[in-house]
């Protein structure tokens, strides 16, 4: 599955909801989320959401190093159909190994939000009943 989100809006897989939202930072009060919504401080349009390859790796927030994303699941005690389902956020066409997030779960290093950041990105990530 790969699907380009292009502009703000709600965009639909066969089992989620996507919710993309662009902020203004000086408007947001506390960095930690709830449940399945991340903010990005650096990722930019378009961006590309994916199913997992063999090979992705990120450097996650507060961790130190590369991680690879199979070790991650791991790490989350992700049963095997949720691993099948996790999506990954790319940058650009989706190409990359390297992932900007775990969609909601964690986020890269780079992606951080700072002190420098006027927008944000916010993605809400919603199950399907």
């Amino acid at each position: 599955m790969n699907l380009t989100i292009d502009a703000p809006g709600t965009y639909d897989t066969a089992s989620q909801r996507i919710i993309v939202e662009v902020c203004d930072a000086a408007e947001l009060k506390e960095l930690r989320q709830p449940e399945g919504t991340q903010i990005f401080g650096a990722l930019r349009f378009p961006f590309t959401v994916r199913s997992r390859r063999d090979g992705d790796w990120l450097n996650p927030l507060g961790l130190r190093g590369r991680k690879k994303l199979s070790d991650l699941f791991n790490d989350l005690g992700y049963s095997p159909s949720e691993k099948r389902s996790a999506l990954a956020v790319v940058e650009g066409d989706g190409s990359s190994s390297h992932i900007s997030a775990l969609l909601g779960k964690r986020i890269d290093e780079a992606q951080r939000v700072t002190s420098r950041n006027t927008e944000i990105l916010r993605i809400h990530l919603i199950p399907k009943l």
